[in-house]
């Protein structure tokens, strides 16, 4: 029988923090607007699981449009994301 070898691996960075989200639309379309700490993994994988027409990044104000179809993803990528969500739906 052949041993197993581990192979060490680096823990995956926290998400970053979502330093505000809130519901507005972009081009006439509902969805969400972010503010995320700077981190190019979670990026990354937003860019990978949204495709560009139901996403937008805004330099100016620093701000990513996520169309709201995709607030499950959101939920999987952002775990506080829920809590944002939550705390819209109560003010």
């Amino acid at each position: 029988m052949a041993r197993k070898t581990w192979q060490r691996r680096e823990p995956e960075p926290d998400p970053p923090a979502i330093r505000m989200a809130w519901r507005g639309g972009h081009g006439g379309r509902p969805g969400w607007f972010l503010s995320l700490g700077f981190s190019p993994p979670v990026i990354e994988r937003l860019t990978a699981a949204v495709p560009p027409r139901d996403r937008a990044w805004n330099g100016q104000t620093q701000c990513w449009w996520v169309r709201v179809d995709y607030e499950e993803t959101l939920g999987e990528l952002l775990p506080r994301f829920w809590a944002h969500q939550a705390q819209g739906q109560l003010l």
